[in-house]
């Protein structure tokens, strides 16, 4: 049978990691002939451009972020009920939550819960015991997702019972979308020879330990190509002064926001991961995906299940700068055959079966 999926997430920002894995699998689901909707709990004027993007692709309904709980509530429960949803995958705790609240108003549904990062992370609302109870619960009233190895590890310590439905299925983020991008310099990209790192300037990226290992790099060699950081973020001054204090105005440059990454991360000498945590990192699986070179933090999780060290690309230990230095200082060393093939199994097609087959619905495989 052909399912009916919701997924519901809290907010939906332009550029946001989450959003656009939920983005490609849902239409992984619409390839698959599945109905497809989003539902945001919080819509704010500041992630109105993500949700008029959504809204380009797939059917989109909201509430604000100042409605009460109630009325949050009652127009998601009007949406199930009249486009008669059969499947709900939330990502996030506030949607997790309210998933819990859909289940017990409609029996039937399937609810799959999410997790895209270790528990004890920073930047979260709930702290680490918190959240760890939430996930002895989620169990009781659906299938838990986590999109890494070691994130299932975790989460199963956290669950006395249910243990059969916690799931790994990792990230769809290998796309033919993707491929096409590549080719497309929508953006003018002006750079030659430059390292490339991707992601939100804040502390969790470990932008500025990339900065600093940039710098012992250089220092030893003028001729590196540059560092080119791309992405937004609270820390944004913060990273600038760094530069500005090592002296690196000539070869570090911030590229802000990038409608399309995949054509700058095809071209690049090396994409760069450098991040104090993640849950299991998009952006160095579409790298691969477009044969770019990667160097990464050993950093939890996600890394690790992505690349073999000297087999498709250099695994640092996470936050030893000085290796990070190393690694850039010898990056005509790093693998650059079998790449795309090395992840294979986060392509599209491939993770749209995995969760059809959890959702019972009907899968090609």
């Amino acid at each position: 049978m052909n399912e009916k999926v919701l997924f519901l997430q809290k907010t939906f920002e332009l550029g946001g990691g989450i959003e656009k894995v939920h983005s490609n699998l849902a239409a992984g689901f619409v390839a698959s002939e599945q109905n497809v909707f989003f539902h945001i709990i919080s819509a704010s004027a500041e992630h109105s451009e993500g949700i008029k993007k959504l809204a380009q692709s797939f059917s989109v309904s909201f509430t604000f972020d100042n409605d009460s709980l109630n009325r949050k509530f009652s127009v998601l429960s009007k949406l199930i009920r009249q486009e008669e949803i059969t499947s709900v995958i939330a990502a996030t705790e506030t949607a997790n939550m309210l998933a819990i609240f859909c289940k017990i108003r409609f029996p039937s549904l399937k609810i799959i819960f999410t997790r895209h990062c270790a528990f004890d992370v920073s930047g979260q609302k709930l702290g680490p015991s918190a959240i760890k109870s939430l996930y002895s619960i989620y169990p009781w009233f659906g299938t838990v997702v986590a999109v890494s190895r070691e994130l299932v590890t975790q989460t199963k310590r956290q669950t006395w019972i249910h243990k059969s439905r916690l799931h790994y299925i990792p990230n769809a983020a290998a796309t033919q979308e993707n491929q096409a991008l590549a080719q497309q310099n929508t953006e003018h990209w002006p750079h030659k020879q430059y390292f490339l790192a991707i992601g939100r300037l804040v502390e969790q990226k470990g932008f500025d330990m990339l900065i600093t290992a940039y710098s012992l790099a250089v220092n030893k060699n003028k001729n590196l190509p540059s560092l080119v950081i791309a992405g937004q973020g609270e820390d944004e001054a913060k990273l600038k002064a760094l530069v500005s204090e090592l002296k690196l105005e000539e070869h570090v440059t911030f590229a802000g926001f990038l409608r399309n990454p995949y054509y700058p991360m095809a071209q690049a000498e090396c994409f760069v991961l450098s991040s104090r945590h993640e849950g299991m990192p998009t952006v160095l699986i579409e790298a691969l995906s477009l044969g770019t070179a990667c160097i990464a933090f050993d950093c939890p999780t996600g890394p690790s299940e992505i690349i073999r060290h000297n087999e498709n690309g250099f695994l640092v230990a996470n936050g030893d700068i000085d290796a990070l230095a190393d690694a850039l200082s010898n990056y005509q060393s790093v693998p650059k055959t079998g790449l795309v093939e090395s992840v294979a199994e986060f392509s599209q097609s491939s993770v749209c079966q995995h969760y059809l087959k959890l959702l019972g619905g009907k899968a090609n495989v």
